[in-house]
């Protein structure tokens, strides 16, 4: 990397050891004269490098996962240079608790000579892991480091899997470039899947290899392996983008999704129920039939006040959001059924980060099973005459706050219909 202030280039090396689980040594190279010469201006201490177990194709090489061996990472990162100030991210391993990985910043003044002892940006106090880190000076003197983060898997990581969430992006931004940091946060929107490398010319533990983030003014950019997109039956690595403006990102996380309708006839009492949209895989069921129109509402991890949506995919309408807490409601006509339909969320709170949420829209199907049958049917008429509660507002198909028997004539009418 070079720094635009002074002229010179940083070229981040590792001192790898051993290799496999064994210790490493940060090393940074100067030089003054555009690359034509180079100097080695700092050795740093030696640390546990990252990783679960060495990898089988090469037992000097360390694996973020086991069981198989997978994602091949020696724990380097990336620098960045602005202003005089020297910053480099990495990652090492926690011998005492079992931790695969933590992600470290250290920071120079005197131009890549010394470095400042290594502060911990991931705040999580489990022992799942961090790694790969990577990091961009904006010219605001803002940096942003990004990472892979497993803080929010609930099972193990399954190569390969659709329905097992692995990891998201998190990220931590300074304002004063690398003197003091805002908290770390998510920066990606989707807990995605592990992804596999089913290609045989390929070494079998490579995923993620060289994601770098680069800046263009006052904007990070940064790209990065995601496995949300299955092919058949399998999670893909497929590159994902996002990017964040300093002072402009606005902090907002999608954290939940619904499709919401209440449920009563007009000027009577009435109940309100949300049928779940996941975030990531296969949509939810939306099994009302309204006429085609709906609320699509989204949910974030602190108050919205703006936003944009709009529909990507599929047949209906979005209107203009409202806004209520850390609710984004957002009202669709002309919903075809049978069809998912992706909605773009955008600029959320001045934001940059970009989410697009799949709804499902299937009527009849009460118990969700994608394909309206006999079942439905079933379903529907145990519950005739019984109150519309949370545990059976889906077989009041038409949402009227009676489960009568025109709720299962839908059933007859959509019989056979289907949604992927």
């Amino acid at each position: 990397t070079g720094d635009p202030a002074t002229g010179k280039l940083f070229l981040a090396s590792m001192n790898e050891m051993g290799g496999g689980l064994t210790n490493r040594a940060n090393k940074m190279y100067v030089s003054s004269d555009g690359g034509n010469s180079w100097t080695n201006t700092y050795n740093g201490p030696t640390f546990a490098g990252p990783g679960r177990t060495t990898c089988a194709s090469n037992s000097y090489f360390a694996c973020m996962f086991s069981g198989p061996s997978f994602w091949r990472h020696m724990g380097w990162g990336q620098p960045a240079a602005l202003n005089g100030v020297v910053s480099y991210v990495y990652d090492s391993r926690n011998t005492a608790n079992g931790d695969p990985g933590n992600v470290f910043y250290i920071r120079s003044t005197d131009g890549g000579v010394t470095f400042s002892a290594a502060f911990q940006l991931n705040t999580d106090t489990t022992t799942k892991g961090q790694w790969q880190p990577n990091i961009s000076a904006a010219a605001d003197g803002s940096l942003l480091a990004v990472w892979y983060d497993e803080r929010e898997a609930t099972a193990t990581c399954v190569k390969g899997s659709t329905t097992v969430g692995c990891y998201k992006m998190y990220a931590r931004r300074s304002t004063d470039n690398g003197l003091t940091w805002q908290p770390d946060m998510a920066f990606s929107d989707v807990q995605t899947p592990l992804p596999g490398q089913p290609d045989a010319s390929i070494v079998t533990e490579y995923a993620g290899d060289y994601d770098y983030s680069y800046q263009v003014g006052n904007t990070h950019l940064h790209t990065w392996t995601d496995g949300r997109v299955a092919i058949s039956g399998a999670s893909q690595q497929d590159p994902f983008f996002d990017k964040d403006t300093a002072g402009g990102g606005g902090g907002a996380n999608l954290v939940g999704a619904g499709s919401r309708l209440t449920h009563g006839p007009a000027g009577a009492p009435a109940a309100t129920f949300d049928i779940p949209m996941p975030l990531a895989g296969p949509s939810g069921v939306e099994d009302r039939d309204t006429g085609g129109t709906y609320l699509a509402v989204f949910t974030f991890d602190t108050v919205v006040t703006s936003g944009n949506a709009t529909v990507v995919a599929g047949t209906a309408t979005a209107g203009a959001p409202s806004f209520n807490g850390n609710e984004m409601s957002v009202p669709l006509t002309g919903v075809a059924n049978a069809q998912n339909v992706t909605i773009h969320i955008s600029g959320v709170n001045g934001g940059n980060a970009m989410a697009d949420v799949p709804f499902g829209f299937l009527i009849a199907d009460a118990n969700a099973n994608r394909l309206v049958e006999k079942l439905d049917s079933t379903e529907i008429r145990g519950q005739v005459g019984q109150p519309v509660t949370a545990a059976n507002f889906r077989d009041d198909v038409i949402p009227d706050g009676v489960i009568a028997r025109a709720d299962a004539t839908e059933v007859k009418t959509h019989r056979g219909q289907s949604i992927p």
